[in-house]
């Protein structure tokens, strides 16, 4: 539902519930899914979220 939502405030500019979102969707990465919420974050220029997935993403090939 966030990613849905984040894809709503970003088309509408509504910046206060693009925030919201992404720190939902922060919250929820783990190593299974932060694939899919990189290249979510980077469609809608989400940076926070795009900062977090990386981070994650650099850390869980590190550790295999």
């Amino acid at each position: 539902m966030a990613a849905d939502l984040l894809a709503a405030a970003d088309k509408y500019a509504l910046d206060r519930l693009k925030v919201s979102c992404e720190e939902a969707l922060c919250n929820s990465l783990t190593v299974e899914n932060v694939s899919e919420i990189l290249i979510l974050a980077d469609l809608h220029s989400a940076e926070q979220l795009k900062a977090q997935a990386m981070t994650l993403s650099t850390r869980g090939t590190s550790q295999t």
